[in-house]
């Protein structure tokens, strides 16, 4: 009977005793992101204004893929780059507007709309895109483009 007293008594206590429960994270808002990567977009158009193709570059993850309208793939960082300083020639703006942002804290999916002005021979075109941007959260908590597709609209 001693004996079941000393068993008893320590279940007794560790299960009196309040558990401790860590309360889960808020579920993140994609909407909470959005400015900072409609910031990202807006130095990517800078960046084809002052044709600055390294400054373009820095917005993509050293493996990223970029995917042109009627365009092979490029692959990688500085590729991406290169692709960039022959293409930013005949650029003159480009204006990116944001219609969807979904995903996680990580990975985030961008569809939206863009309008490029052209500069062909002595006129300048305007040209109207859908794109997808799939931006990946880098090891600072910056963002980066992982995939970049784009292409022309129908007439």
């Amino acid at each position: 009977m001693k004996y079941l007293l000393y068993i008893l008594l320590p279940a007794l206590f560790t299960s009196c005793t309040p558990k401790t429960e860590t309360p889960a994270p808020p579920p993140f808002d994609p909407v909470s992101v959005q400015p900072v990567i409609e910031q990202l977009n807006a130095s990517a158009s800078k960046g084809i204004q002052d044709k600055n193709a390294a400054l373009i570059a820095a917005h993509y993850d050293k493996a990223a893929r970029l995917c042109p309208d009627n365009d092979t793939y490029v692959n990688g960082q500085t590729a991406i780059e290169n692709w960039w300083k022959e293409s930013v020639t005949m650029l003159n703006d480009i204006t990116f507007t944001t219609i969807s942002l979904e995903g996680t804290r990580e990975v985030l999916y961008e569809t939206g709309m863009a309008t490029t002005t052209i500069n062909m021979n002595d006129s300048v075109w305007v040209q109207n895109d859908k794109f997808v941007h799939v931006w990946r959260m880098q090891p600072d908590s910056s963002y980066k483009l992982v995939v970049d597709v784009w292409n022309g609209i129908g007439k």
